[in-house]
């Protein structure tokens, strides 16, 4: 989770924010004092490398069926599909591997900014939300780009964003919406550096939401709580059509 090259920081926190952010550094800490051996961030170094290795622009000009389902098999988002299989099968079919190949090839190495990639990736791929093309983005260009699932909105909730940043009552946002999702995630990134956490890219910060969530689910009763925010798109990340 080492930060490389940082884009300019356009997102401006509210000092209420930064004093929530303040309120989990110590604990954030703890979690980092435990990398070498904590199972979850174990797990985000073994993932980097297995979709640096599936989802490069070389390995896309060769990719087949199989390599296709391991990088649908491994995605957070897909772990709630008992039969991964059937999951891989089912995108196949409704939307042809050549389709799906030449799709993740132009969000990923495309030209374009980042919200055009992202929107057409949307229209042109069937059964795929955006927890998991923004999984798929951040394990590929974490330096660039963040995880937008459940968790992280929750945690953003928690720290203050709900009326700063609307789009977390929607689980499906438009590329638009991603972008400025990242440009809030540049300013936790450089927020976090002036408490001396450095060297995180994005996917550093989104542990540290990650922590934030743990803990107030921790401290909360009864112990599922928090719930994600109010949602007006909940339908499963895998089987929205829009």
């Amino acid at each position: 989770m080492a930060q490389r090259e940082c884009p300019p920081v356009t997102t401006r926190l509210s000092p209420l924010q930064q004093e929530a952010i303040a309120r989990f550094v110590p604990v954030f800490r703890r979690y980092l004092d435990d990398a070498e051996t904590d199972a979850n961030i174990l797990e985000y170094r073994a993932r980097r490398e297995l979709y640096s290795g599936l989802l490069s622009l070389e390995a896309l000009r060769t990719m087949g069926e199989l390599e296709f389902g391991q990088v649908i098999s491994a995605l957070w988002s897909s772990r709630l599909w008992g039969n991964k299989g059937y999951l891989v099968e089912k995108l196949i079919r409704e939307n042809t591997l050549p389709v799906l190949i030449d799709a993740l090839r132009n969000v990923l190495w495309g030209k374009a900014a980042l919200p055009a990639r992202y929107d057409a990736f949307r229209r042109a791929v069937k059964g795929l939300g955006a927890a998991s093309i923004t999984e798929i983005l951040a394990f590929v260009h974490p330096e660039q780009c963040g995880l937008w699932n459940d968790m992280a909105r929750a945690a953003l909730d928690l720290l203050g964003f709900r009326e700063a940043f609307p789009a977390l009552r929607k689980a499906q946002i438009s590329g638009a919406e991603y972008s400025a999702f990242n440009d809030l995630l540049a300013a936790l990134q450089a927020e976090l550096a002036a408490h001396r956490i450095e060297e995180l890219d994005y996917l550093g910060v989104n542990y540290f939401l990650f922590a934030v969530w743990e803990t107030a689910r921790e401290r909360l009763t009864p112990p599922e709580a928090p719930p994600a925010p109010p949602t007006e798109d909940a339908a499963p990340d895998f089987d929205h059509d829009e």
